[in-house]
């Protein structure tokens, strides 16, 4: 009875591992077609990663088939069985481990997050996790987990409220690491105060040089909850204005005809400027001057720049070129 048992096991055994290892090399396959619309290395690598846990798992799965499928219960050991649940747990942890390593230094967050960031992020996770399958090997040997859990739980709100600040600047600092509303070396502007380019994203604060060359340290928490523009997304490209009050008796159609004409001309001549964008002139109002009794026109002049930090350099030769246009054609600047 016992070489029928032990031959059925076998055979039981052999069946599900190779029926596991012809299934994983057709996932292998179907997640190689799929990654090759992610980035190459990160597909590579979260492929070569879990090859490992998987084939142990798949081992563990064929030995658990074949015991629970060829042996009584009563003959199976409890420290096999204990052997065997340990196994699948720590297995699991394992596979769920390189998962995230390949996603944290291979994928979507090793171009825009600092290594150290990165290497911060995955001693969490590894913590996270080994503490969860910690936890559950005890509660197998049967060591009640209740007043572990009730001490980590006192333990945490006691640091939670001592580390409260630190915290929310290493929660924020997570979400603009998943979230991704900046980059490194995005331009972007904080508030009304603070703009520049951002020169490291850390899990605390963030770097961003300002136009005089200085740095601005900024909490992570801050740059969450206020509001904040990245002008280098979702494209480098910008349209900024020009205002201009006008005082003249003059056609309108004249004054824009002068306006496009000059702003055009000196669109060409500048390199910072975007030639993607027709430059465009809207009529804001229209009013008489109290004092003088003449029309006045405000007007906005729209144009396109290469980058948001262009818009100075272009805008100083737009009002050369249009105040000389002007002058030619009788138009005055008020």
């Amino acid at each position: 009875m016992q070489a029928y048992e032990s031959g059925k096991a076998i055979i039981v055994f052999v069946l599900v591992f190779f029926s596991l290892l012809q299934l994983r090399k057709l996932t292998i396959n179907r997640l190689t077609k799929i990654s090759a619309t992610w980035q190459k290395q990160w597909g590579s690598a979260l492929i070569s990663r879990i090859n490992a846990p998987l084939g142990g798992l798949i081992l563990l799965a064929a030995f658990m088939a074949a015991v629970h499928f060829s042996f009584k219960t009563a003959v199976i050991s409890p420290t096999a069985v204990f052997i065997s649940k340990t196994a699948l747990v720590v297995l699991t942890v394992w596979l769920i481990d390189r998962i995230l390593a390949a996603y944290f230094f291979c994928g979507g967050l090793s171009e825009t997050v600092t290594v150290t960031s990165r290497t911060l992020l995955m001693t969490i996770s590894r913590l996270m996790f080994f503490s969860i399958a910690l936890l559950v090997i005890l509660d197998l040997l049967g060591i009640s987990i209740v007043p572990i859990l009730a001490s980590l739980g006192i333990g945490s709100l006691a640091i939670a409220l001592a580390l409260q600040d630190t915290l929310s600047n290493f929660f924020s600092g997570i979400y603009l690491l998943i979230d991704k509303p900046l980059r490194t070396g995005d331009y972007v502007k904080v508030d009304a105060n603070i703009e520049g380019y951002v020169r490291k994203i850390g899990w605390r604060s963030t770097h961003i040089q300002l136009p005089s060359g200085n740095m601005a340290v900024i909490p992570n928490s801050k740059l969450s909850s206020n509001y904040l523009i990245n002008c280098d997304l979702p494209g480098k490209n910008a349209v900024a204005s020009l205002h201009l009050t006008i005082g003249t008796d003059k056609d309108l159609d004249i004054v824009e005809q002068s306006t496009l004409s000059a702003a055009k001309k000196a669109l060409e001549d500048a390199p910072e400027a975007d030639p993607s964008f027709e430059p465009k002139i809207s009529l804001d109002s229209l009013t008489t001057n109290a004092t003088t009794a003449r029309w006045q026109a405000s007007v906005t002049l729209f144009f396109g720049v290469k980058h948001f930090t262009h818009v100075s350099a272009v805008r100083n030769g737009l009002l050369r070129a249009i105040k000389k246009r002007y002058q030619q054609d009788g138009i005055a600047l008020t």
